[in-house]
């Protein structure tokens, strides 16, 4: 059922590894299911660090669901990804309070004015404050 908390292994080189996970919910308040009829579970921690996917497609008879896991010291999968992300967030946003392009911006641009390449970097910048902002709409869901 939508939003059970499910473990199931995946295989890591030639070890099997845990993956604790939440099902996700489809239209129409069902299970979310790919075409081939994986079902898609929202991953919260794994045993390795393999992977960062946060929705993964595992096949039903794989999928072992339980009632409640006990409370874990690791941090979960979402809370890495969000620090992460959070952290690039706070870098590309100080980035656009520079008042000149980094020195080897210029590498790129050899014959453009000190305006171009900072107006250049300040636009980079800010495509990539915009691809880190969604990837965190995409982490709450």
């Amino acid at each position: 059922m939508p939003g059970d908390v499910v473990v199931y292994g995946f295989g890591v080189s030639r070890s099997v590894a845990m993956a604790e996970g939440v099902v996700e919910r489809g239209e129409g308040g069902g299970l979310s299911l790919t075409p081939s009829g994986l079902v898609r579970v929202r991953i919260v921690r794994r045993s390795y660090a393999s992977g960062e996917k946060l929705v993964v497609a595992v096949a039903a008879d794989r999928i072992v669901t339980v009632i409640k896991l006990p409370k874990s010291p690791l941090s979960t999968q979402s809370s890495k990804s969000r620090a992460s992300i959070e952290r690039s967030i706070a870098s590309y946003t100080e980035s656009l309070r520079s008042t000149k392009a980094p020195d080897y911006w210029g590498q790129y641009m050899p014959h453009a004015s000190d305006e171009v390449l900072l107006a250049d970097y300040l636009a980079w910048c800010a495509k990539r404050l915009d691809v880190f902002r969604k990837k965190l709409e995409a982490l709450d869901g």
